[in-house]
This record gives C-alpha cells, structure tokens and sequence, in this order.
C-alpha cells in the first residue's frame, strides 16, 4: 500500500479514496438457500437478541397485506429494544376501515419513476406524516427497486428526517455498495422533492452525489508535520474548498488535490500556502456550523451529515409486534417465503447469520447473544484470549474479506459507537476496503459476560513507506509528539476523524514476518 492517494475526479464519493494499485474488490459469494431457510429466519426472529437485515430480489405478494408481512421478515430487528420503528402498514388519515392492524386501511403505496429507476413504496405522503407523528425517530420503511439494468430488489430502507426537508436513507442488507447507494439515493430524492411526481426524472447522480458531500463540509485538523503558522486545514474533496486557521482566523482556498497534498506533506506548510495557493488563488468567504463544526462555503447551503437514531420507546409495541408477526409468516411459508410459485426469488444477502452453528468456538459461544454471529465471522484464526476468566477476547489481522463478514453480522448501535478515543468501528472496517494493507484489531467481550459487545481498538497498516517514515521520525520526537504525528499521517489519507483521544503507535512485525505500523487506542 502507498499511502500518497490517486487524485480524485471532480464526482469522487470524499468518503470512499483510494490508494495506489488498490487490489481488486472481493465479492462477497452469493448463498444457497436451504429448504429450511423460513424455519431458520423464523428461529432468529423468536429469538431475543439481534436479527440482520436481508434483501431479496422479489416477493411475490397476493395482496397488500402480504407484501408488508413478507417485508417484516426482511428487516433489521435489534436486542434489547434496541431498534428502530417500523413505518406503520395502518398510516392512514382517517382510519377507515380495511386489513392493516387494528382493522384500519392498509398504507397507501406508489410507485415512483425516472431515468430508468423505479421505486415502490408507502407514498412520500404518508412516510412524511408517519415520520411527524413519531417524533422524526428513525422508520423503516419497506421498499421495491427495479432498474433499467436487470436489478430488482426487495428491501428495507431505514429514513430519519435529519432537518426540515432533508432526510437521511440507508438501504439495508444490499450487499452490493453502489446498488444499496443508489437506491437510498432515490429514496432521499423523492422525500426531498418539492414536485413529488418528478423526483427521478432527469436526474445527475453524480453531481448530486457531489453536491450533497460539498455541502456537508469537513472538520478541521492539525497537519501531519506541524505548524507554527497554520493551526489546522479542512478540504472538502467534492467542493474543492480548503479552509485554513491562521491567527485564530479562518480562511478558505478553491484548490486542487494535488496542492491538498503537497501542503500535508511539507515541512514547511507556510511555504507552500504562500507560493502554491496565497498567490495563485483568491480567498472564498467560510462558515461554519454551531452545530456539527463543520466548515464550508459561505456562499452555498450547508447541511449536517445525518444519522439514524435507535428506537427509545416511540413505537416499541408495535415493532415487537412486527417481529413476532414476522416469525410467524416465516415459519408457516418456509422455503417459499420469498420465492413465487416459480421459484425464482431468493435472497441476496450474503450474511450467515440465520442459523449459528454451535460446534465452532465453543468456549466463547456457549451461550446464545448476539455477538455470537460477531464470532461466527473472526473464527478463522482471528480471536485470542485477552481475560478467559471473564470471557474477554481480542481480534486481529481482519482484512478486508473478513471485515465484510464482521460488519454484516453486527447491529447498526455497535458499528456506530466509538470506544476509548478510537473512531467508529464502521469507518475502522470500510477502510479496509480501500486499503487492502489495512487490518482492523479490537475486542469481543462474550455473550455470557456483562458487558457483552464488539470494539475497534487500533489499526495495523502493512506499508514499507510508513513504517520507514516512523523510523525517520523517531530519531526526531518521541512520546506523544510521535503519537501524534503519525495519527494525523495516516488519518489525512484515510479521512478517518481525528478524536481528541491520540492512539499509541509502534513498529510491529506481523506473522508472516512483515513490519507494520500499528495504532492503538487501549
């Protein structure tokens, strides 16, 4: 891996570089499903701890009811009400009445097409008004996808309404990336369209893709070598904007990638600002958020990244009852509760986690919880003993095949967190995607301990450059200064945030006998 990025087009994704000579992305393989596949996903429904979402390529439905009971089995269901509400199949004005639950009208579905996407769905209308009456707490929302392309989906979409008008929309368990962003894209488009109707038509994904990223801004940083003379930097890939502290005053550039890096990389940034950007580009009014801190143009709209928010209450009754009701139907339709009479639908996703196989590291799963699937996907020579008495272990060397496995095996509430000062532990697994030299280490406290859960502690980068650049520096600072000069190297590449917390860092020799830079956060 060489940590000096390949220069971004002018519609990168900010949140996806890439390196040098990536290697190629692994696919993750597609199941067989098994004659007892309803029994199983029915087993994981009834149980109490924590059920992953799936996807399918099509339910054939007899009725609207049926299409919403089937669409509850797909979902994402979290331990210990640790959910999300399910957009109600009943959310009608008036309440006339008719097959949803309580003996009312069933939602109101619409189809909603563009540029060669077409979307099923309970209509805009009603996922805005279902959304106000609950507070604007994270829904999801069942959804059918087709496009101009052969795919055709079934799935939830988890929908938070982050601000008047903006929402946040993530597809669930659509392995495929850019499908999963596509149609959480059109999804967000038709809640934020003003002419409903015309949501998709003639739309530009990537421009919009870039717009929204520009938008959201970036955080400020310190840069890697120090500075006497520049605080911090934030530079927005999409936007183009580079914002500088200089004096307690904020400053903002329109530069290209290249200057970006060349100011990271110097050792004298001062000189770069005056003959690489000063000179050569006028200054562009910044603001930044209360909010968020985020800096962006103060010429353009500005909006907060979203997130989703776990279920506290608000509509646990009837998710309950939705999860319940789903084991059911699971149950009773078996192997063919997805598939048509023809047999042609299954599902998609990749994740093994409908039925858990006990046989496999026995001293850690003994006891049903929903980090076993988490174990399931590090049994392969991954865990090792940390505190047996009290069932704690720790993971490493999860690259990027494996971090797949892990991330789809762990509820949204745990890749989100962040533990002692480190980042999230979704951001620690998706850069191994981008950077195939990258191992994720971290600990697993067992389902029969108290604390039962999954951290990301640290980070293992096999890379020559950055091990050598280590050696260099250590013959200059040490202690904390070394800490947090090599912090802020790797995470200026891999735009990961910069906490308050510095990893502690250290040259390591890996297995296969390999030096490796490894950043730990305990």
């Amino acid at each position: 891996m060489s940590l000096v990025q390949s220069a971004p087009t002018a519609t990168d994704d900010t949140r996806t570089q890439t390196i040098a000579d990536p290697e190629p992305t692994v696919q993750p393989e597609t199941l067989t499903i098994n004659p007892d596949f309803g029994q199983e996903r029915a087993d994981l429904l009834a149980s109490k701890g924590y059920v992953p979402a799936i996807s399918v390529d099509k339910i054939q439905e007899s009725e609207a009811r049926d299409w919403w009971d089937k669409h509850e089995t797909l979902g994402e269901y979290g331990e210990r009400n640790r959910s999300v509400m399910r957009m109600p199949n009943n959310a009608t004005p008036n309440m006339t009445p008719g097959r949803g639950d309580g003996g009312t009208r069933m939602t109101h579905r619409r189809t909603y097409e563009g540029g060669g996407t077409s979307i099923r769905m309970p209509s805009v209308t009603s996922i805005r008004r279902a959304s106000a009456l609950n507070n604007d707490v994270t829904m999801a929302v069942p959804v059918r996808y087709k496009d101009d392309q052969g795919n055709e989906v079934e799935c939830d979409v988890h929908v938070t309404q982050s601000a008047p008008g903006r929402w946040h929309v993530s597809a669930m368990g659509v392995e495929d990336e850019a499908l999963s962003a596509h149609i959480s894209e059109s999804v967000q488009a038709s809640l934020e369209a003003r002419r409903i109707g015309n949501a998709l038509q003639n739309v530009d994904w990537a421009e919009r893709r870039r717009q929204m990223h520009a938008s959201e801004g970036k955080i400020l940083h310190p840069l890697p070598n120090g500075s006497s003379f520049v605080s911090g930097v934030a530079y927005n890939r999409a936007s183009g904007l580079l914002v500088m502290e200089m004096n307690g005053r904020h400053y903002g550039y329109n530069i290209d990638p290249a200057t970006y890096r060349q100011l990271l990389e110097s050792s004298s940034p001062g000189k770069v600002y005056n003959e690489l950007i000063r000179k050569r580009t006028g200054s562009t009014p910044v603001q930044q958020c209360e909010k968020c801190q985020r800096f962006t143009s103060a010429t353009e709209p500005h909006r907060c990244p979203g997130f989703h928010k776990t279920l506290k209450g608000t509509g646990a009754s009837a998710t309950r009852s939705a999860r319940q009701r789903a084991s059911l139907v699971a149950e009773r339709q078996g192997s063919t509760l997805y598939r048509g009479k023809d047999g042609s639908a299954s599902p998609r996703s990749a994740s093994p986690l409908t039925v858990w196989d006990s046989q496999t590291v026995n001293h850690v799963t003994k006891d049903s919880g929903w980090t076993r699937p988490a174990v399931k996907a590090l049994e392969n020579g991954h865990i090792y003993e940390v505190d047996a008495k009290n069932n704690h272990y720790g993971f490493r060397g999860v690259g990027r095949q494996t971090a797949g496995n892990l991330y789809r095996s762990l509820p949204s509430h745990v890749l989100h967190a962040s533990h002692h000062g480190a980042p999230p532990l979704s951001k620690m697994l998706h850069l191994t995607k981008n950077f195939s030299s990258v191992e994720v280490l971290g600990r697993l406290n067992s389902p029969n301990s108290k604390d039962e859960g999954v951290q990301g502690t640290g980070l293992r980068i096999r890379d020559s450059n950055l091990v050598a650049n280590m050696r260099s520096l250590s013959g200059k600072v040490s202690g904390e200064k070394l800490d947090q000069q090599m912090w802020l190297k790797v995470s200026s590449v891999t735009d990961l945030p910069v906490g308050k917390t510095l990893p502690k860092t250290r040259i390591v020799r890996t297995t296969e006998g390999e030096e490796a830079v490894e950043l730990s956060w305990v």
